[in-house]
């Protein structure tokens, strides 16, 4: 799903009349989507959504395309010590 979520994404600018070409997204997520906020060697993912399912949706994209970069560099993920916590 992250693969799909966050490939051929584009964009186009326009401002005080004037409208760029269309250009991909080189990186990054949509807008609000996921927040990750890294303190040292520990990091927490904040997701927001309307409904529980919609919540942990995006949770699931925030976990997935972290993981995903970590993996890029070569960072695996100690899963036995990665709580999930989640709070209403």
């Amino acid at each position: 799903m992250p693969r799909s979520y966050l490939s051929e994404r584009k964009f186009q600018l326009h401002l005080s009349g004037a409208v760029s070409e269309v250009q991909d997204v080189a990186a990054g997520v949509p807008q609000a989507d996921c927040k990750l906020a890294l303190y040292a060697d520990d990091s927490a993912i904040i997701a927001n959504g309307r409904t529980p399912a919609h919540y942990r949706f995006r949770l699931q994209q925030g976990v997935s395309t972290y993981v995903a970069y970590l993996a890029s560099w070569k960072i695996k993920v100690n899963e036995s010590k990665t709580p999930t916590v989640a709070s209403c």
